[in-house]
């Protein structure tokens, strides 16, 4: 097991970087790199952002993220159950189609003008976490927790409410209409 920590680093395109398991980033920056593909199996990212970088399909086998902001970023399909621990996590402004946050504890977490096209959010504790200005077609919240979550200016999301605990969450029209829609009810304009 080879064991490596960088603590404060920035990280470009034009870095070497070597993501062996074990490895531990605190602190750090990645900008612009392509990690499609890649496998973070067992490394930890502790305060870390990531601006313009594509991690489609990333392998987060037994990662931990803890206070991660994703800026502008490509995660198409990433499976982010597969990490041992994923809490404070912030995305703006990234593409995360495909990408599946089944039943995880992500209460307070931001997907700010983000595209989330058939992701699935089922099952998943997202209590105070925002969603504005998010295009969510397809995506699926069957079962999750969305107590004052805020979907102020999001589009094309469909959520039954006799599925979901949504006491408190924060909703704008006219994309509104569609809990209604999901009740049955026919609304005219």
């Amino acid at each position: 097991m080879s064991y490596k920590e960088f603590e404060s680093e920035k990280f470009t395109k034009q870095s070497q970087i070597e993501f062996t398991a074990y490895s531990e980033f605190i602190d750090c920056e990645f900008t612009g790199i392509d990690l499609q593909n890649y496998c973070f199996e067992h490394v930890k990212f502790i305060e870390c952002r990531f601006n313009s970088c594509n991690l489609s399909n990333a392998n987060f086998q037994y990662a931990v993220i803890r206070d991660a902001r994703f800026n502008n970023c490509k995660l198409l399909g990433v499976n982010w159950t597969n990490l041992n621990s994923l809490f404070e996590i912030n995305f703006y402004q990234c593409n995360l189609n495909l990408c599946i946050f089944n039943g995880l504890d992500l209460k307070s977490s931001s997907f700010k003008e983000c595209i989330c096209h058939q992701t699935d959010f089922s099952q998943g504790n997202f209590e105070k976490s925002d969603f504005q200005d998010s295009d969510l077609k397809d995506s699926s919240f069957a079962g999750a927790n969305l107590q004052f979550a805020n979907f102020e200016r999001a589009k094309n999301y469909f959520i039954d409410l006799k599925e979901v605990r949504a006491k408190g969450a924060k909703f704008s029209f006219p994309e509104a209409a569609g809990l209604l829609e999901a009740q049955g009810l026919k609304v005219k304009f």
